[in-house]
C-alpha cells in the first residue's frame, strides 16, 4: 500500500526512467535492425552490414538520451502518473511494431531482395565470423554504459548548478 506523497513520486519517477531507457534501447535496436536490412538490400558488404548498423545504434542511444535528459528541467516538471503512462506506451508500442517487424521480416525482405538475402546468410561470406560476432555483441552493453554514463554526468551538472529537483531522489531515501 503506497503510504504517502514521496512514495508516489519515487515509484513513478523510477518507473519513468526504467521506461524510457527501457524505449530509447527498443527503439535503438528497431532502427538497428532495419537499417540492417536497408544495407543488405543494397548489397553492402558483410563486415559492413554487421558493423553499421549496432555503431549508428550506439550513436542514435547516445544523442537520444541526451535530447530527452536536456528537456527535463526539474524533476516536478517530470514526475507524474499522466507522463508514466505516456513512457508505458511509448515503450510497448516500440515494442510491438519491433516484434510485428521482427516476424515478417526475413520473409518479406527475402521475397523483395532474393539475391542481396542470400548472399548476406550464405556461411562463408564473413571470414573468422566467431570474432565479428563476439566483437557485436559487446557494442548493446555499450548502449547502457553510454546511457549510464550520461545520467550520471548530467546529474553531477545539475547538483553543481544547484537546479532545483537535482537531489529529489536522494532526499526521498533521507526521510
Amino acid at each position: 500500500m503506497i503510504k504517502n506523497k514521496q512514495q508516489i513520486n519515487w515509484i513513478d519517477s523510477v518507473g519513468i526512467g526504467l521506461f524510457m531507457m527501457s524505449a530509447i534501447m527498443r527503439f535503438s535496436y528497431l532502427l538497428e535492425i532495419i537499417f540492417g536490412d536497408f544495407l543488405i538490400a543494397i548489397g553492402l558488404g558483410p563486415k559492413m552490414v554487421l558493423w553499421l548498423p549496432k555503431i549508428i545504434s550506439l550513436l542514435f542511444v547516445v544523442i537520444i538520451s541526451i535530447l530527452v535528459i536536456n528537456k527535463m528541467n526539474t524533476m516536478d516538471d517530470v514526475i507524474s502518473r499522466k507522463n508514466l503512462k505516456k513512457v508505458i506506451g511509448i515503450f510497448f508500442g516500440f515494442l510491438i511494431i519491433q516484434v510485428l517487424y521482427s516476424t515478417f521480416r526475413f520473409d518479406i525482405m527475402s521475397y523483395l531482395y532474393p539475391k542481396e538475402f542470400d548472399a548476406f546468410y550464405d556461411k562463408d561470406t564473413i571470414g573468422n565470423k566467431d570474432i565479428y560476432v563476439a566483437l557485436i555483441n559487446f557494442i548493446p552493453l555499450l548502449k547502457y554504459l553510454a546511457f549510464g554514463s550520461i545520467l550520471l554526468l548530467k546529474r553531477d551538472e545539475a547538483a553543481g548548478k544547484g537546479i532545483k529537483g537535482s537531489n529529489q531522489i536522494s532526499e526521498i531515501g533521507e526521510s
